[in-house]
């Protein structure tokens, strides 16, 4: 298989998976509302929770793909991304159940278009297309 061909795959069933889990825990706690008298109310839609989610997986995605700064060179500076990428979500994210749930639902959005977008309607960033990983025995 392609290595153009494995990545969009890959992208495409992650966030399908993220995808299925927002709405699986949405009809489960919908469920559990009409069930229970006393369980709490599934939360509704928040439009700034999506919109960061889908934000930031399409920052990620970007930086990602056009190896931005080096982070795909070594491990030190991935785990550094990483981590600030973290704290500055924490930052701006609130702790609203309606914000974590439309977080999700927006990721998972926003990694599904960019990989379709760069993927399959346009190609693949050719940085993306030559990192072949950390671990000595993927070189």
């Amino acid at each position: 298989m392609r290595t153009e061909t494995r990545i969009v795959l890959w992208d495409l069933l992650s966030g399908l998976i993220g995808l299925s889990g927002a709405v699986f825990v949405r009809r489960v706690q919908r469920a559990a509302a009409e069930v229970d008298d006393d369980a709490p109310e599934p939360n509704s839609f928040s439009v700034r929770g999506a919109v960061f989610g889908t934000l930031s997986a399409v920052g990620i995605q970007y930086i990602d793909d056009r190896n931005v700064g080096g982070i795909r060179s070594t491990l030190r500076r991935r785990l550094g991304f990483t981590l600030g990428w973290t704290v500055l979500q924490q930052r701006f994210h609130s702790n609203d159940p309606a914000d974590s749930w439309s977080f999700v639902l927006g990721n998972s959005l926003g990694r599904i278009t960019y990989r379709i977008w760069f993927g399959v309607v346009r190609p693949i960033p050719e940085a993306r297309l030559e990192y072949r990983g950390f671990l000595p025995w993927r070189r």
